[in-house]
């Protein structure tokens, strides 16, 4: 399962996917450059078994390769830092966001709710139109990290039962192409693009 963070650069990204996987946070901004992909241990976000998290550089120097990027993601996690500017740049790029990732879950996240001007949540979540989880994940001593790892695992799950069961719709449509059975409008398979 493929799971991407996108977002503008400096929002927080790499942070969230060191947070999520219980390493070390950065304390120091270091841009990420293209993209960096980790592998999460088996087991270790729920029943995780073959996740690997796409941390995307947000740097528009590197545009033109995020529909390469996000391409195959089955969860991305849209994440700003709950400034007006990030938010309103990520609502921009929604429609984007799900054409490149071939109709995702998409999350939103609203990343460094203690700064003075951010955005709360539910505001994020009203501009972008798509569920979103409030954090902020520099807080290190909070058990907000375990709330938020939650969320995410849950995410995960939804993300996969979609996957799964659009698989499963594929496999037959195949099965019933590949072996002469009739195929009338009444048969066609149909799904949308899914949020949470």
């Amino acid at each position: 399962m493929k799971v991407s963070l996108f977002g503008m650069h400096a929002v927080g990204k790499t942070t969230i996917a060191k947070m999520v996987l219980r390493e070390t946070l950065p304390l120091v901004h270091i841009p990420t450059i293209g993209v960096e992909i980790r592998k999460v241990p088996q087991g270790f976000l729920g029943q995780s078994k073959g996740i690997l998290i796409w941390d995307i550089g947000g740097q528009l120097k590197f545009k033109s390769l995020w529909p390469r990027y996000l391409k195959g993601s089955q969860l991305v996690l849209a994440v700003t830092d709950s400034s007006l500017e990030t938010v309103l740049w990520t609502r921009k790029m929604l429609p984007e966001l799900r054409k490149w990732s071939d109709n995702a879950t998409i999350l939103g996240i609203a990343n460094k709710q203690d700064l003075p001007k951010a955005l709360t949540r539910g505001r994020v979540e009203s501009i972008l139109g798509i569920q979103t989880l409030g954090i902020t994940a520099l807080d290190v001593g909070s058990n907000e990290h375990d709330i938020f790892r939650r969320k995410i695992i849950r995410s995960l799950g939804i993300a996969y039962e979609h996957l799964s069961h659009v698989d499963g719709l594929i496999s037959t449509f195949r099965e019933n192409t590949y072996h002469g059975h009739s195929h009338d409008k009444s048969d066609s398979i149909r799904y949308g693009r899914h949020t949470l």
